[in-house]
């Protein structure tokens, strides 16, 4: 940091020649208080010229200046100052024409203060586009990730989606649950059962045991004891759903050979009829 001095102001630069950021000031504050605040800048203003000009017959020896090494060249202070009082040369322009009745001093002051005033929000403005650069990137980079984080799990939905799809039409090619005939839904279904009973006291009868039929004590029966097996309960299933106009229809029959006939029994043969078990059926309105 080096401190440069100029007529009527004094001003600090750091050793790039870049002006030193200040915080802003408001300079939307304007009013009786800052005229105030500028005679009592050039009244203290005159005071020190009156001192200086008293003195002035005996200057102060000056120190030899320290030598530095050789830096590269760039814009010097001198050209530094003269951009920075042509590009406010208009607003000095103003204060000399409402400001003639002041002293060249008064002058000087007010435009040395306009130069540091309007450096200063030059340089805010500066930081804050600055910072409003890296802000706008950083979201910019943000959005950029979470469009890509977006697009990787569409992705993956998308293949896992697919795949799950392509399951399911070959298994349905392969193995179909339902058959489609005429526009009319066919799922059929059962199951295939196996008991076996075994009893110490033989009834003749099957799976169900007539309690009324046990052999008492020297019976012939009642020391004959009695085993076989049976698929009776096997059950065989259809669903048939259709589509019309006005809503659905489904039917629902299930059977089982748990029936007897006439002369049904399983010494000679398995001659037992099939079984009514579940028969049902809907109509469903599309407005229900």
């Amino acid at each position: 940091m080096r401190v440069l001095k100029t007529p009527g102001r004094i001003t600090e630069r750091s050793r790039d020649g870049a002006q030193p950021k200040h915080p802003r000031k408001n300079e939307d504050k304007r009013g009786p208080m800052n005229l105030r605040l500028r005679a009592a800048v050039a009244s203290i203003l005159a005071a020190s010229l009156v001192g200086t000009y008293a003195n002035a017959s005996d200057p102060a020896p000056k120190k030899p200046a320290a030598k530095r090494a050789a830096k590269p060249k760039g814009p010097t202070v001198d050209e530094q100052i003269q951009q920075l009082r042509q590009e406010m040369q208009g607003q000095i322009d103003g204060l000399k024409n409402s400001l003639a009745d002041k002293d060249a001093q008064l002058k000087q002051a007010q435009q040395a203060a306009a130069d540091a005033q309007a450096a200063a929000a030059r340089a805010q403005q500066a930081a804050d586009a600055q910072t409003a650069a890296v802000t706008q990137n950083a979201s910019a980079v943000n959005t950029l990730q979470s469009t890509v984080t977006d697009l990787k799990a569409n992705q993956v939905s998308i293949a896992t989606t697919l795949s799950d799809e392509t399951s399911s039409i070959k298994k349905s090619i392969n193995n179909p649950s339902t058959l489609h005939y005429k526009g009319v839904t066919l799922t059929p279904s059962g199951f295939l059962a196996g008991e076996t009973v075994w009893r110490s006291a033989a009834t003749g009868g099957d799976i169900p045991t007539a309690f009324n039929a046990l052999p008492y004590d020297h019976a012939d029966a009642y020391k004959l004891s009695e085993f076989f097996g049976s698929a009776r309960q096997s059950r065989i299933a259809l669903m048939v759903e259709g589509k019309v106009d006005w809503g659905t229809l489904r039917g629902y029959y299930e059977a089982d050979w748990l029936g007897t006939g006439i002369s049904s029994n399983n010494n000679p043969s398995n001659s037992y009829v099939l079984r009514q078990h579940v028969l049902w059926t809907q109509a469903e309105t599309n407005n229900h």
